[in-house]
């Protein structure tokens, strides 16, 4: 028993090491930071959005200051966009989450508090021509058939938490629609397992794809 115990705490101590070591990716990348604190942060300790670590890196590289978002579900992720985007709109039914965001939302940034049944219809409520949508909230199916049917259709379509079976068929009416889909397989910030988020772009897009 005691060799047992001697061989667990060995090991832990070497997991640990590795863990915290400055260049480890779990620390650069702000794993480790969003565990500790049970939100999406980067490495420095900034906002950046609950999608799969691969696709805030792509993303990085990709949104510029002449970048209009519109957001089904609010958070860090929409002070991210806030810094690195010219206008950003987002839907939010949670009153907490909406509190939480509003007090910390720049000039750029605006958020409307929706009840459920206008949810998924703010984008023609608010008659907006984003470049980029994000799904990433409440009836997702619905406000992916809302996007589609819009007038003036998106470009860029990001579904977070596409690998779930629930979201199927709203994946292949994107592609029927004429979307191309860009997975982007990992680890979210703080997150334990493996899943994906979702790049659906048309021919001619903003992020240059």
């Amino acid at each position: 028993m005691i060799e047992f115990l001697k061989k667990i705490t060995i090991r832990r101590y070497w997991v640990l090491q590795i863990i915290n070591a400055n260049n480890h990716y779990l620390k650069t990348s702000g794993w480790t930071k969003s565990f500790k604190l049970k939100k999406s942060v980067n490495g420095k300790g900034e906002p950046i959005p609950w999608f799969t670590l691969p696709t805030v890196d792509f993303l990085n590289t990709r949104l510029n200051k002449e970048t209009t978002i519109l957001e089904y579900g609010s958070g860090n992720s929409t002070l991210y966009l806030c810094d690195r985007c010219n206008q950003v709109t987002t839907i939010e039914d949670n009153k907490e989450w909406y509190d939480y965001v509003k007090n910390n939302l720049p000039d750029n940034g605006q958020i409307v508090n929706s009840n459920m049944a206008d949810y998924p219809r703010q984008i023609k409520i608010l008659n907006l021509k984003p470049d980029i949508v994000i799904v990433d909230g409440k009836i997702r199916e619905e406000c992916i058939a809302q996007l589609i049917s819009h007038s003036h259709r998106p470009s860029i379509i990001i579904l977070d938490d596409s690998e779930r079976p629930d979201y199927n068929i709203s994946i292949e009416r994107l592609k029927s629609k004429g979307y191309k889909a860009l997975d982007f397989w990992g680890m979210a910030p703080g997150l334990s397992y493996k899943k994906c988020t979702t790049v659906f772009y048309q021919k001619q897009n903003c992020l240059d794809i």
